[in-house]
């Protein structure tokens, strides 16, 4: 009986390719239209970030994803500009010295504006009193005052030592001073005939008879006594001085008090808040401890006022105010967009810095704040993968974002091993912080970060596509409009956004859909405008755009070229004509990073007698990815579902890529791999003239694949440097026959008859296109007519089996024969 072979259906040159009806575009050129101002596309992500930057409930932080170029950074902003009619109070950070405990600097929370304010109105008092002081203590009525009190304490000091003096006389000893290791010291000394002697020279004067031992010895034992007052008169000499520095003290604190507290009352006054109260209370009380350094002692050499002045400068710094976040001149809620998310950057850092000991310190002067302290009351807006990269950001981040507290540290692993120095006081924060980042690290975050859930419960979800549509075709004008308006491009035709268009659709590999990737699109706009400018063109036409496409193609396709050089030499071997068993054309795509482009690789598969099953080379010496894996795997079920009915597979069976020396990923090939290994089963040669792709299922359905244009163009290159021969194509699956958008030469090939494209849905459909037999129904019985493929494939197998039974049966021969053997030597 004859079988009849029906060939798949061949693609029209009309559906090869979408393109642009001109007639579709409501303008001349771009300089008639308003440039684009609003969000294209994006749907879904706009109505997440609007929920997101408006519901401030805990946790509603925004993680965007997308690809870069879609504007996602541009969107954001621009959603936070429209949301800012209701402006939250804003606050001014400034941490001060804590004259309790210098460790741990005050933090001061003030309304916006007012930590400037009070800065520059305490340095104005400090200033004040700094002149004020001094003056005071050189009035006339100040300095009788403190003279008196000195006066008072000489004469004191006088008739204290001269009652000393008197006692010692009628003790028979004088007061004097000796030279010691340590300096000058006081020191009695006994009176002998006259004459001051030390005690050591009393064993002289009696030996010399001037002394005797009785008179020494009491002497001696008045000495020990006149010693123990003399210790006495010292002590009461100290506590005499400390009486007086006191009342030196109390004298001064009494005569500035009113101008100190007049000063910081007015400064209460007008910055009535508790904590600067407090602040000001220490701050008033140091200064009447240090006002020694206000006033010159009497008799100051001029060394001794240079080193009060210095001291009194650098004690006066401690009264600074350190504003590390001032909002005098923001009017909203802020945007910041932390572009280099360190540690110190976000959260903000103690600077260290050495003293004249060669030693690091740092105090309240040296913090500083980062970008989350800025952001308190508004946005923070951080690239998601540069956060988690830098050390230490992401553990901080998330407990400011569960706490909302930030603790400013030093982050310096060069200074891990020093001590901190000073802990400031912990800032309460609110703000909301918009990661941006790829979907695929929202998907790991979510689940390997148990607190990442509670922090970003918002995901705003942009697109890379949208549908063609004639409002997203006048977006695309609008937005060449808005180039032109920015940067200088000239005005575009309506031909060369026909042609952006198309791009667009190909950009995509859908030609029902159009990229969002607006940063793409304006760099085709300005190699379009460079080539217009080239050739002193007026305005963008379709030529111009074409040329700038070619151009880039041209420049990254070296890759290509080689490759394509490589086949046409034979050094990569492809075969474009005559027929062979168990070879076939699959097509593959490369990609270099910004360029993409297809190749036909020889696929090739042998089988034998075995149990092996089937056997991917690329999969044992670990060159194949998971999903190629699988698809061999899904040959072998269809193979069991075709020709297992009757008897197990008895077949051992190999595939491979022919000079592949790289990995290989992906089951687009999975479809030509099981052509080459029907034809190697049924030993039916497989016309070379072909190219095959598509991912094939375990009920033999050809499923869709990506990058279609890329591999069709791929092959036909090949083919048309070796000559067109009308015999040759590529297979695709029917699914992909919309996503074609290919170049005019293949079209027009095509249209010609030269070069051929079908579109199948099942892998039968191209058998007989392949091999030149129909693939063959299984009848009742379940086998298939013979003089079809399946029905060659299934005799094939059945001498297979029938051989394998011959073999086990052998085998199990001599099994008998040697056991039999062997007893009989026994």
């Amino acid at each position: 009986m004859r079988v009849r072979k029906r060939l798949p259906p061949e693609v029209p040159p009309e559906k090869l390719r979408w393109e642009c009806p001109e007639e579709d575009l409501p303008f001349e050129t771009t300089e008639e239209l308003e440039p684009l101002e609003e969000i294209v596309g994006q749907p879904r992500a706009i109505e997440a970030l609007r929920l997101g930057v408006s519901l401030w409930a805990p946790g509603y932080n925004i993680y965007v994803s997308g690809l870069s170029g879609t504007g996602r950074l541009a969107i954001v902003q621009k959603i936070l500009q429209e949301v800012l009619y209701v402006c939250p109070p804003l606050y001014d950070y400034c941490y001060v010295h804590n004259f309790r405990d210098p460790t741990q600097p005050r933090l001061l929370r003030l309304p916006k504006g007012e930590g400037r304010a009070f800065r520059e109105a305490l340095g104005q008092a400090i200033t004040l009193l700094r002149q004020r002081i001094p003056q005071l203590f050189e009035r006339e009525d100040f300095r009788a005052q403190r003279h008196g009190l000195a006066q008072s304490y000489e004469q004191r000091h006088r008739q204290l030592l001269a009652q000393f003096e008197q006692d010692l006389k009628q003790q028979g000893f004088v007061l004097g001073q000796v030279e010691t290791p340590a300096g000058v010291e006081p020191e009695v000394f006994p009176v002998v005939n006259g004459i001051p002697v030390t005690i050591e020279e009393l064993d002289d004067y009696v030996r010399g008879r001037k002394l005797t031992l009785e008179e020494a010895q009491a002497l001696r034992q008045r000495y020990e006594e006149a010693r123990f007052r003399l210790q006495e008169l010292t002590r009461s000499s100290a506590r005499l001085w400390r009486e007086y520095q006191q009342a030196l003290r109390e004298h001064d604190r009494s005569a500035v008090m009113v101008l100190i507290r007049g000063v910081f009352d007015e400064l209460r006054e007008r910055f009535p808040y508790e904590r600067i109260s407090e602040f000001l209370s220490d701050l008033q009380q140091d200064l009447l401890e240090h006002l020694h350094l206000f006033v010159a002692e009497p008799q100051e050499s001029p060394t001794q006022t240079e080193q009060r002045l210095g001291a009194l400068a650098e004690h006066l710094r401690y009264y600074d105010v350190n504003l590390v976040v001032d909002n005098s001149q923001t009017e909203c809620a802020p945007i910041i967009v932390e572009t280099n998310p360190t540690y110190a950057n976000l959260f903000g850092t103690i600077d260290r810095s050495v003293d004249g000991r060669g030693l690091w310190s740092a105090d309240y002067r040296s913090i500083r704040a980062g970008s989350v302290l800025r952001a308190d009351q508004g946005y923070l807006i951080l690239n998601a993968l540069d956060a988690l990269v830098q050390p230490g950001v992401w553990a901080m981040l998330k407990s400011v974002l569960l706490y909302g507290k930030l603790d400013i540290q030093a982050w310096d692993p060069l200074f891990a091993l020093l001590p901190a120095g000073i802990k400031p006081e912990p800032v309460n924060v609110r703000l909301k912080v918009i990661l941006i980042g790829p979907a695929e690290l929202y998907t790991m975050l979510y689940l390997l970060d148990e607190d990442f859930p509670k922090m970003f419960k918002m995901h705003a979800q942009f697109d890379t596509e949208a549908p063609r549509s004639p409002e997203l075709l006048l977006a695309y004008a609008r937005f060449v409009r808005k180039l032109s308006q920015q940067e200088g491009i000239l005005p575009a035709h309506r031909s060369a956004i026909a042609a952006l268009a198309e791009w667009a659709a190909e950009w995509t590999g859908d030609r029902r859909k159009w990229t969002l990737r607006f940063s793409d699109l304006a760099d085709v706009v300005r190699e379009a405008h460079y080539v217009a400018q080239q050739q002193n063109a007026k305005r963008i036409e379709r030529i111009h755009v074409e040329e700038a496409l070619a151009a880039r193609r041209r420049r990254h396709d070296l890759v290509d070229e080689k490759i394509r050089e490589y086949i046409l030499q034979g050094s990569l071997l492809i075969d474009t004509t005559g027929e062979r068993v168990g070879q076939i054309n699959g097509l593959t795509v490369y990609s270099t990073g910004t360029y993409s482009f297809g190749k036909p690789v020889r696929i090739t598969a042998s089988v034998g007698i075995g149990s092996g099953g089937i056997l991917s080379i690329e999969r044992e010496v670990e060159l194949s990815g998971r999903i190629h894996s699988k698809g061999v795997l899904i040959l072998a079920g269809l193979l069991r579902e075709r020709f297992a009915h009757r008897h197990p597979l008895v077949l051992s069976a190999s595939l491979t890529f022919e000079q592949s020396y790289s990995d290989v990923e992906g089951d687009s090939a999975s479809a030509a791999e099981l052509y080459a290994l029907l034809s190697a089963l049924a030993q039916v040669p497989i016309r070379q003239g072909f190219a095959v792709t598509g991912s094939i299922s375990q009920k033999g359905d050809i499923q869709p694949v990506g990058g279609v244009n890329e591999k069709i163009r791929g092959f036909f290159e090949v083919c048309f440097a070796r000559g067109l021969t009308g015999t040759q194509g590529v297979i695709i699956p029917w699914q992909n026959v919309d996503d074609l958008m290919l170049p005019r030469p293949i079209i027009d090939s095509v249209r010609e008859g030269r070069f051929h494209i079908y579109a199948i849905r099942h892998f039968e459909e191209a058998i007989p296109l392949l091999m030149g037999l129909s693939a063959g129904v299984q009848r009742a019985d379940g086998t298939y007519p013979p003089n079809t493929l399946f029905g060659k494939i299934q005799r094939r197998l059945e001498l297979f089996w029938k051989r394998s039974q011959e073999t086990a049966r052998q085998e199990q021969r001599d099994r008998m024969a040697n056991r039999r053997s062997a007893s009989r030597r026994q």
